[in-house]
């Protein structure tokens, strides 16, 4: 039977996963005493943070891909330097054996020209035991070395091939594995979400809605967070519309920066500095151009940091 393809089961990107996951996670460490009382100890909640990490930590399909493309680059360089050497002998052979003769044909060159990356290797090696069997015929000209040098750069192709093969191969259990942990995560994000709604369900309002989870990034507002030392973290991924006034708070005790970026792994380029207790409230454009849809947040010191960005 086919296995099944594992799919996602929500509806957002993993950047609003993870923002989310990070968010929810200082709103359970705020709130350990009422887990506890409802069966969820720190060791969980622990186990949840680590969770997040792993996920975020995991390669992603790009890199996958543009390794999955080195390898086959260096197949098909491989491949050129095989059939280089098939042509070699081949020139030779014909110097005494004209195409069209049996004699000629026999080595099984027709479609060398066409031929896929496993039609190679069969060539290659008739090549050599047909030339090794009538070296006689074709001396002083073609030699054993040369055709020891087919075997060997043959070799290397294999090598080169079997890489390709694997990578792409890995590229498929990598993605299969990433949508499974992303699952995994989400699932429970929702369990222990579940739990802070129901604690504070008839007690807070506020801190209600600090357990919705939010389908859809732009509906979420206000996100909060650690950030170990000199680290550059994403908050969300969204677009803003121009003018939407935002609240820059600094509750912990690093200085921090926030800034919108391009893609998911660049780097904050101007942004706006939070010294430590600071709030600010600033157009979104302040933290980068409104095209921009990455929003982060870096340590700048040595020690882990907070802190808390809110959409007016």
């Amino acid at each position: 039977m086919k296995k099944k393809k594992v799919t996602s089961n929500f509806g957002f990107s993993l950047a609003a996963l993870i923002g989310m996951c990070i968010t929810k996670h200082v709103f359970m460490l705020r709130d350990a005493a009422e887990f506890l009382a409802r069966g969820i100890d720190a060791l969980r909640i622990a186990a949840f943070e680590t969770l997040t990490n792993d996920v975020l930590a995991l390669p992603t399909d790009t890199e996958l891909l543009e390794e999955q493309k080195d390898k086959n680059t260096e197949k098909d360089a491989a491949k050129i330097v095989v059939i280089a050497a098939i042509q070699l002998v081949m020139g030779i052979v014909e110097a005494k054996d004209a195409k069209s003769t049996s004699k000629y044909k026999r080595f099984g060159t027709g479609d060398l020209s066409k031929a896929d990356d496993n039609k190679i290797i069969v060539i290659a090696e008739r090549v050599v035991r047909v030339g090794t069997a009538n070296l006689a015929r074709y001396a002083p000209v073609l030699t054993a070395p040369m055709l020891t040098d087919i075997t060997t750069k043959l070799n290397l192709y294999r090598t080169d091939l079997e890489e390709a093969h694997d990578a792409t191969a890995n590229r498929d259990e990598a993605a299969e594995s990433r949508v499974q942990q992303q699952n995994d995560l989400y699932d429970e994000l929702s369990a222990l979400c579940l739990v802070g709604k129901n604690i504070w369900v008839s007690v807070s309002e506020a801190k209600y809605r600090d357990y919705i989870i939010y389908q859809n990034p732009a509906e979420q507002t206000h996100f909060v967070g650690y950030i170990p030392a000199m680290v550059l973290k994403l908050i969300v991924e969204r677009s803003f519309l121009p003018g939407t006034q935002v609240r820059l708070y600094n509750p912990g005790t690093t200085a921090i920066k926030f800034g919108l970026v391009l893609n998911e792994n660049d780097e904050i380029t101007g942004g706006v500095d939070v010294g430590i207790g600071i709030t600010m409230d600033i157009p979104i454009e302040n933290l980068g151009a409104i095209t921009h849809t990455f929003l982060k947040v870096k340590n700048m010191d040595p020690a882990r940091g907070r802190f808390e960005f809110t959409v007016l």
